[in-house]
Parts: C-alpha cells; structure tokens; sequence
C-alpha cells in the first residue's frame, strides 16, 4: 500500500531514518504531505549536454562525464535556467529504503504547469521516477524548462514522492462506483454528483474529459524572455506568459506541434480519505500528444465539492485535434495504510472548486473567465 503522511513521518524521524538530509538543512514537517513527501533542491547543480539515464553507473560519474559546466543555487537571487537546457541538480534528501519499500515520484503540480519537466534519478537505476526497493543512496533530479526560464535556489521542492510496499492495492472499477454512492468523487463543473453510470472506467482507471464549451477553455505558453521566479507566489502577470484560448464556436481545437497547452477537465474529482490518486502520464492511445506529465492527488484534494483537474498538454509531431468531451487523461486509486492524519486542504496550493494556473501568477482562477483579459 502507499504510506500515509503518520507512517512517512516516522519513518523519517525515527531511530533508522528512510530518507536523511544534508545536515545544514533538516527535513521540516511541512515536507510530508497527506501521501507524498516534497523533496528540496541541493546547493549545486551541472548544466548537461543532453538528458541521460545511468547505465550501471552512479549518477556523479553520469554528471562528471557530460556536464558542460557546474553552479551554486545558494547565491542570492537563486539560479537563472534557460529554456531548452537540461540541468542536473543533487537533491538534499537521500534515500535509504527498507528491502520492501520502493519510491515513485513526479513533479509538483506548480512545475508542470509552467513546462517545466523534471524527472529524478538515482544510482545504477535505469529508469526516471522510479527508485527500487531497498536503495541507499543520493537522488537527483534532471529538469529542463521547456516553455520559458525559471529561478530556482536551494531548498526549493519541485518534485515529490511516494513509498510504496508490495501489498499497495490499486481501488478497481466496482469500488469506485461504490465511493461514488457513498461519499461522491466525481461531480459535474456545476457541483453536482455525477449519476454512476456516467463515470468513465476502463481496466479500474478513471478517464477525465476535455472542457472546450466554457468561456475560456485553456492558455497556450507565450514566447518570453522573462524568468518565472519559483520562489514567488501570486507574483507574475498571466499576461507575459500565457495567451488565453476562447470557447471554440465548433467546440473543436487543434493543437499545435510544439505548443504547451493547459486545459481543464469537464469534472471535479474529489480524492477520499482512504487512498491517493495518480494521473497517468503520456499513453499511446491518447493520440499524437502528451496528455499530462503524471502527477500525485493526495487524501482529501477536492475538498467536498470536488476541484476541475488542470491538464499540461503537448503535441507531437503533428497538429492534434481535440473536441469538446474527449477522453483526455485517466487517473488510477490506490488504497493507502491508513487514513493520514491531515488530509489535502490548509496550506496547499489547489483548494478552489475551478481550474487555476500555478501559484506563481496572479489572479491565477479569475483568468479561466473572460472577463479578466477585457483590460488587456
């Protein structure tokens, strides 16, 4: 099952720690999340040639071999990444996993929703965003902003993780239905519960669907020199960033090859007590384009009315055409140990019934009406 956030606290802070941290910087209890711990940024980085995994090598040696050339994140004013460029950053958080816990872990929602694809590594492992059972050893993680600049510093947390044990049970379809009378997990974009029979389920995954008919149905990242400051909230003008696509008359729209879009689903989900969700990251089926870049739903995100998810989609290769109501992405339940003892809501970023941009910007929920772009 997934660690609740009582079970990640002692497993952190007690005699034989699962995850430890640089010595000058201590794990703080506003890391552990409901069903997620966040995990900070280390003090220096290396600009890469390229993006790489280790193969049967330590990430260090990996670093050491492709790097073009080293910096500090502690300096005042943090660190200026450039689009387009892959970074490796050390993690200040290590790892030292019991023999039947592994850790998967994603980006926070406030990195994908500016572009910003960050993966982690580890040791002698092959794979992104996965870390074995078992495994002692330092993290890193590879980020490259893909649709603007970013400033970052020591401390920051851009990604987060999930513990896992071998009796993690993932929550089938029949259960699903069986939440949705009972307590309600899905509701329209007015708030109501939706009727069972209108939930989306296939092979116990739950598929969300794209909004074109409200005012305004998306953004498009803009072309800008200007930096997101990460450090910041409630700080960047949308309009330097994002241009805001309108309701379609046809309630069709293409997308772009090599255009970052954000779309928002038809539903709200609301995540229950007893588990944790997970959106699935790209999938073949969902057509020529990235649908999400995967991210962690904790107990209680969704509060009682339910929260519209915020998809970061990407074309492929060629112009990709979507319509209003079409699957869009699909979200897994798996059960956690117990109920954690804090749900999702004081403190978090995401607690409004609608769609919001990242917490960086500015009237980040007004700007999905249009009467917010009438200044502009």
């Amino acid at each position: 099952m997934v660690m609740a956030c009582q079970q990640i606290e002692r497993s952190i802070f007690g005699q034989v720690p699962m995850i430890r941290s640089d010595p000058k910087f201590k794990i703080e209890q506003s890391q552990i999340q409901p069903a997620s711990f966040d995990f900070r940024l280390g003090k220096v980085g290396s600009r890469m040639r390229s993006a790489a995994l280790p193969h049967n090598e330590n990430v260090a040696d990996l670093i050491a071999k492709y790097k073009k050339y080293d910096f500090e994140l502690d300096a005042p004013g943090g660190k200026h990444l450039e689009v387009g460029m892959t970074y490796i950053i050390p993690l200040l958080e290590s790892a030292a996993l019991p023999s039947d816990t592994w850790a998967e872990f994603t980006a926070k929602s406030s990195t994908g929703r500016i572009d910003a694809f960050g993966r982690v590594l580890a040791d002698k492992v092959g794979n992104y965003d996965l870390v074995p059972a078992g495994y002692h050893g330092p993290l890193y993680l590879e980020i490259t902003p893909l649709s603007h600049d970013i400033k970052v510093k020591t401390g920051l947390s851009l990604v987060q993780g999930r513990f896992k044990t071998k009796e993690t049970q993932k929550v089938t379809g029949r259960e699903l239905q069986d939440m949705q009378m009972r307590q309600a997990l899905l509701f329209s974009g007015g708030g109501e519960p939706l009727d069972v029979n209108k939930m989306d389920i296939v092979d116990d995954d739950l598929y969300f669907h794209v909004n074109l008919s409200r005012e305004v149905v998306g953004f498009v990242a803009k072309d800008s020199t200007l930096p997101i400051d990460m450090m910041s909230e409630d700080a960047h003008e949308p309009y330097d960033f994002w241009e805001p696509i309108r309701r379609p008359r046809d309630g069709m729209l293409e997308l772009l090859p090599g255009k970052f879009y954000l779309l928002a689903t038809k539903e709200r989900v609301r995540v229950p007590a007893e588990c944790c969700g997970q959106v699935q990251a790209y999938r073949v089926t969902s057509g020529e384009m990235r649908p999400h870049y995967a991210g962690f739903f904790d107990n209680g995100f969704g509060g009682e009315q339910g929260t519209n998810g915020v998809l970061e989609v990407r074309a492929r290769e060629v112009t990709m055409r979507v319509v209003d109501g079409q699957r869009i992405c699909a979200m897994q339940f798996e059960r956690t140990f117990e109920i954690p003892n804090r749900l999702y809501g004081a403190g978090s970023s995401y607690t409004g019934t609608g769609p919001s941009l990242s917490k960086h910007f500015k009237h980040r929920y007004d700007v999905w009406h249009t009467g917010y772009w009438a200044q502009w």
